[in-house]
């Protein structure tokens, strides 16, 4: 199994799914249709395992800066 790829997630997206307050196991769902619709792409590029690993490197990276 291959490393997961976290670059692949687009930052402003995941941010913006974030913000939706949805639960954990919802935002790659979520984040699938939000591509869609700035992209017009159903495919985002990523798989869920990208998207987590993203995920989860943005939310310790903002808890350590103290934000929510």
């Amino acid at each position: 199994m291959s490393k997961p790829k976290p670059e692949r997630v687009f930052r402003e997206l995941l941010e913006a799914v974030v913000k939706t307050g949805k639960d954990r196991a919802s935002l790659f769902s979520e984040y699938i249709r939000y591509h869609y619709m700035a992209t017009g792409r159903l495919s985002p590029g990523c798989d869920a395992r990208d998207f987590y690993a993203a995920l989860d490197e943005y939310l310790q990276s903002r808890d350590e800066k103290g934000g929510r």
